[in-house]
């Protein structure tokens, strides 16, 4: 079997585009979002490139920040800022009809859950 995952940073990548992908396309929006952006983005397939892309945000954020200690240090756990990641993401698309920067939309829920009891 061919080893496509050697790192710590790689794995930390998969499983965050496996989650993010997972919660994506299970979320409540999501045919909201299709319909609104399928087109623009080369259908279903896009979709994967928005998940790869708002993964690669959040591991760069992570290695930026402890790797594995990030979410730690941040006080919240790796599910929950996943869960809100993608969350944002959909629901700003929808509400300004274009796609968010991944990368500012992290950083607008990592900063919402530093703010958090």
């Amino acid at each position: 079997m061919t080893r496509y995952i050697s790192t710590d940073a790689q794995r930390q990548f998969a499983q965050n585009l496996a989650a993010i992908a997972g919660d994506f396309h299970t979320h409540p929006l999501y045919p909201a979002f299709y319909d609104a952006f399928g087109r623009m983005i080369d259908g279903f397939i896009g979709h994967y490139e928005i998940c790869i892309s708002m993964s690669t945000a959040l591991t760069d954020w992570e290695m930026a920040n402890g790797a594995a200690m990030a979410y730690e240090n941040l006080g919240t756990p790796w599910i929950e800022i996943v869960e809100r990641y993608v969350d944002a993401l959909i629901y700003i698309a929808i509400e300004t009809e274009e796609l968010p920067n991944p990368i500012y939309t992290l950083d607008r829920v990592i900063t919402a859950s530093l703010c958090l009891p």
